[in-house]
């Protein structure tokens, strides 16, 4: 146990915390889930620059970590006694720049407050699709966003990184740094776990009304299927799971909640969204009207939501505690038959896994790859280059409520992704000139416990990870997936 009196001498608003010897994990941290959430040396919130330099220091004289956090959402990072936890909440500005096109947001910021500011101004930018995520995690695991399609990920529009080093050195990077700044902003871009602490990063952000939709809202269509007509939704989603780069398609696989008629019943989501005018999102939806669809779902409806809402649907998702882990899948298509099976293997983990059969969920998100191809950089960043022209984002979501509950849990997303992944050697990446491995299906905002990183990044990548980590944080102040495991 650390003595708070061997700590540096911090500003006068820096919060610092020793746990107590009899204290558990979760009343010392809030974290979303509680995987690999131990409990920590210290709790150190700081209030400025020198707070953090402060903290690295003595964290690198005392063998310890120093774990920064902006929506504690990261289930992958290891909380324990001998790391520091670090939470950014006091770094909470956002800054918008209607004259030069972009948003300035500080470490800690989460997602909503991105949104929140930047919609009510006029503008977008790219978020992930949970408002409680951090917007600086977010970036640094690459950063996929709805306007994939439109505008590229995160990481091909951040136009400045202010970060602090393991040396105490804060540093501006950009894409037109040079020498080794060049080759930290490129690792920070999609595998930027693990290299210091991110007070700021700037991104580039876009005119709501640019996109010409009506009344400057999103046009949306929500059809609910029972679990009967799963092979209807799965026919559906299968038509539109290569949209045009204004078009985004989801479905999930979601319990009726307890208020439900029939509370724990399987169901199936298919959410639209278009980026334009509702005339050319019914066109590109062409499909989900159909009568031989919509006589077959329980909802069937378009509407229009503003931007600053996007994020709604996923808000019950945000809950912090419980146990829960993320893996995902980048893949080119998926199958009729792929996305039943993934169904059913779905419903019969939640019929044998009680403890996890009211919160575990599957995500099939369809996306264009447009912006994304465009914006490639010839491999400079770190997310992998052959997943840019696979339209559709998979995401299993295991949530337990008890430890026990785990093995079953993870063995249930491990086969969820074998299924939806048999299709993947496909040639794609090499027929859009890729040729960095095409094995390669996963992204490093989702990692989980146990992944075999070699499906996050090819392996000259996680080569050059490595060297950079030594190069930067020689001791290893901060953990990296690459260095440390998972």
């Amino acid at each position: 146990m650390l003595d708070k009196h061997s700590l540096p001498q911090f500003s006068a608003g820096c919060d610092v915390r020793i746990p107590s010897p009899d204290a558990k994990a979760e009343d010392c941290v809030s974290r979303w889930s509680r995987t690999k959430l131990g409990k920590p040396a210290a709790i150190i919130v700081p209030s400025n620059e020198e707070d953090i330099v402060a903290t690295i220091k003595y964290a690198a004289a005392n063998g310890l970590k120093v774990i920064p956090v902006d929506g504690a959402h990261g289930t992958f990072v290891p909380i324990d006694e001998y790391c520091i936890y670090l939470p950014l909440s006091a770094f909470d500005r956002v800054d918008l720049n209607e004259e030069a096109g972009s948003v300035t947001f500080g470490g800690g910021v989460i997602t909503r407050d991105v949104i929140r500011t930047l919609s009510g101004k006029g503008f977008y930018t790219c978020v992930p699709n949970s408002s409680a995520v951090g917007m600086a995690g977010f970036c640094l695991g690459g950063g996929s966003s709805p306007f994939n399609g439109l505008v590229g990920l995160a990481i091909d529009n951040i136009l400045r990184i202010r970060i602090i080093t393991a040396n105490g050195e804060k540093s501006v990077l950009s894409p037109s740094s040079s020498g080794e700044d060049a080759r930290l902003f490129n690792v920070l871009c999609g595998a930027g776990f693990g290299f210091g602490v991110i007070t700021s990063i700037t991104l580039r952000a876009w005119r709501i009304r640019d996109l010409h939709m009506d009344e400057d809202k999103m046009w949306t269509r929500k059809l609910l299927f029972p679990p009967t007509a799963i092979q209807a939704a799965a026919t559906l989603f299968s038509k539109l799971q290569h949209p045009e780069p204004r078009l985004l398609v989801t479905l999930i696989f979601v319990r009726a909640p307890p208020t439900a008629p029939r509370p724990g019943a399987p169901m199936v989501m298919l959410s639209i969204g278009f980026l334009g005018s509702a005339a050319d999102g019914g066109k590109a939806a062409a499909a989900s009207f159909d009568e031989s669809v919509t006589s077959q779902t329980m909802v069937a409806e378009s509407g229009t939501a503003a931007l600053s809402s996007i994020n709604d649907v996923s808000a019950p998702f945000d809950r912090h505690g419980d146990y829960k882990e993320q893996y995902s899948a980048w893949c080119s298509s998926l199958s009729v038959e792929t996305i039943v099976a993934a169904f059913n293997r779905w419903v019969r983990f939640g019929e044998e896994t009680p403890e996890a059969k009211m919160t575990s969920f599957l995500v099939l998100a369809a996306k264009g790859t447009k912006g994304m191809l465009e914006n490639d950089t010839e491999g400079r960043r770190f997310f992998p280059r052959s997943l840019r022209g696979r339209h559709i984002f998979v995401q299993a979501v295991p949530w337990w409520t008890v430890e026990t509950a785990e093995e079953q849990a993870r063995a249930w997303a491990a086969e969820t992704l074998a299924i939806v992944n048999a299709p993947q050697h496909d040639g794609l990446a090499a027929e859009n000139g890729f040729t960095d491995g095409d094995w390669v299906t996963a992204y490093a905002a989702n990692l989980s416990k146990g992944i075999d990183l070699t499906t996050t990044w090819p392996a000259f990548k996680i080569d050059e990870i490595e060297k950079l980590k030594g190069l930067w944080d020689p001791i290893g102040v901060f953990w990296n997936p690459v260095v440390d495991g998972v």
